[in-house]
């Protein structure tokens, strides 16, 4: 199954099957909120990979979906510099999303700088990244942010905040933790069974963990912000 599909809708025996899941249903939330502001817009996937979400924004009427990436990542439509940056389209965009790629860029302050530059005036940037989880280098991972730092960050970028959301509460980040800490030790064949019953009680502990608790401590944030004037 394409990488693209079982990121955004993962199998039940996934690893990451409730995060992936409720990645997803924000992702879907977002959309359904903006969708005067999404049709006939011009949206930049920024730290691409696979595109794997690309589908949901292109089915609320996007006029332009394009990926960027670096040289070594396949398929995307502009690359990025050895420094960080894209060649032109400067206010190009009227959306730029960035998904679980913060975590992995050197310079955050100069990429989010980057993101805002590529923004028209008034532009919308849509965010994700990790508070608590697991080093995974892609091909490198340098940062976690608290609630309060991530905030912080983006503001200082020249960027007014407009939602900010936990996804995986403490109690369900925790377990989702203690699962990819036995992965090894579980025999190949049974690591499906495995994984299936993990996230079953990583899900039932998210559900019971309030939105309010998730806005402070959270396996990963999503948020919103709008390019400030200059």
């Amino acid at each position: 199954m394409p990488q693209e599909t079982t990121r955004l809708y993962p199998p039940l025996s996934s690893r990451v099957y409730w995060p992936l899941t409720m990645m997803r249903r924000e992702l879907e939330g977002f959309i359904s909120a903006n969708q005067e502001r999404l049709k006939d817009a011009r949206v930049l996937d920024f730290g691409c990979g696979e595109m794997p979400y690309r589908h949901l924004f292109r089915k609320a009427g996007v006029s332009e979906y394009l990926g960027a990436d670096l040289p070594a990542q396949a398929g995307a439509d502009i690359l990025i510099g050895p420094d960080g940056a894209i060649q032109g389209y400067e206010g190009y965009f009227d959306v730029v999303i960035s998904l679980q790629v913060l975590e992995h860029v050197s310079d955050p302050a100069a990429y989010l700088a980057e993101c805002r530059r590529l923004l028209k005036p008034g532009g919308l940037l849509l965010l994700s990244t990790h508070g608590l989880w697991q080093y995974h280098p892609h091909p490198h991972d340098y940062w976690r942010w608290t609630s309060e730092g991530l905030k912080k960050i983006v503001w200082d970028a020249g960027f007014s905040q407009l939602s900010f959301r936990g996804v995986l509460g403490l109690s369900a980040i925790a377990s989702q933790l203690w699962q990819d800490a036995l992965r090894k030790k579980i025999p190949g064949f049974l690591r499906p069974l495995f994984f299936l019953v993990m996230q079953q009680i990583v899900a039932l502990q998210d559900k019971l963990t309030s939105q309010e608790a998730k806005d402070r401590d959270a396996g990963s944030y999503v948020l919103t912000a709008l390019k400030k004037d200059a």
